[in-house]
């Protein structure tokens, strides 16, 4: 089937579709909403629909997407980027929302009337995924900056395990404190045994071992509980259960919590 017949059938299926709306119940911009969702989705017309413009958010993420998919990391990079928790802490995605969602699964299409991910699948490391789409222009928002970053080192450099973020510990050294807990205590988690599990859990261990206020870690009491007050919202899993991490850090003249774990990160990590 040509272009021509292509169009031919989109034309027939359009007028069938207005020939059914009611016009009196169905404003203009509902039908141009209804005509354009076709046009993007119709699968007899791929050669009448252009590509996206170059700056669009599509067509960027299209240029992202073939970096992972041409990378020897590919497996890697998707793991990752199907974690809600790491993509709302690296680039700024919304709370719950990764940048991949398997294709049979629902992804949040919607939030605050902005959609949310692009409504085609894409087809990634044999599979489809739901891609998520509220990537704003650059002079305007710095997540595609924060991606394109993230993509650069994780392909640049030696990073194979999927639960190490693609950061040197230099560079996670430069970050702001509490995101420096949170990246570099994923990290190590394997090498936290039962006894220092327990010390974690301690309010005076914490306090001589980190200056923390309170205890390190808490356990998770029950199924879908809220994170307290003063812990990070999304707990972590330690030895087949789930935690919440503290989240009272500090670095500053009056309290510089900093020494205190480079010191014990040292003493876990050797």
């Amino acid at each position: 089937m040509n272009c021509t017949d292509n169009y031919s059938r989109l034309v027939r299926e359009l007028n069938e579709l207005i020939d059914s709306i009611d016009a009196k119940k169905t404003n203009e911009s509902d039908v141009i909403a209804i005509v354009k969702y076709i046009m993007r989705n119709n699968p007899y017309v791929p050669c009448s629909i252009p590509p996206p413009e170059p700056d669009t958010p599509k067509a960027w993420m299209i240029a992202r997407i073939a970096e992972i998919v041409s990378s020897s990391k590919t497996s890697d990079i998707v793991n990752l980027l199907r974690d809600p928790e790491f993509c709302h802490t690296e680039f700024k995605c919304g709370i719950g929302m990764a940048v991949l969602i398997p294709k049979n699964e629902t992804p949040p299409l919607y939030k605050e009337r902005y959609e949310m991910y692009f409504r085609q699948p894409f087809y990634i490391d044999n599979n489809y995924y739901w891609v998520y789409s509220n990537w704003k222009t650059p002079d305007t928002n710095k997540k595609r900056q924060l991606i394109e970053q993230w993509l650069h080192i994780f392909l640049t450099t030696d990073v194979t395990a999927t639960s190490t973020p693609p950061t040197t510990t230099k560079f996670k050294s430069q970050e702001k404190i509490g995101k420096y807990v949170k990246s570099t205590f994923k990290d190590l988690i394997e090498k936290i045994n039962r006894i220092e599990l327990g010390n974690l859990q301690r309010a005076d261990y914490s306090k001589t071992t980190f200056d923390l206020q309170y205890p390190f870690l808490k356990k998770v009491a029950f199924e879908n509980q809220k994170s307290p007050l003063r812990y990070w919202a999304y707990p972590i899993s330690i030895l087949g259960a789930s935690y919440f991490i503290c989240s009272e850090w500090y670095e500053g003249h009056q309290k510089n919590n900093r020494p205190y774990y480079d010191e014990w990160l040292k003493k876990i990590s050797g």
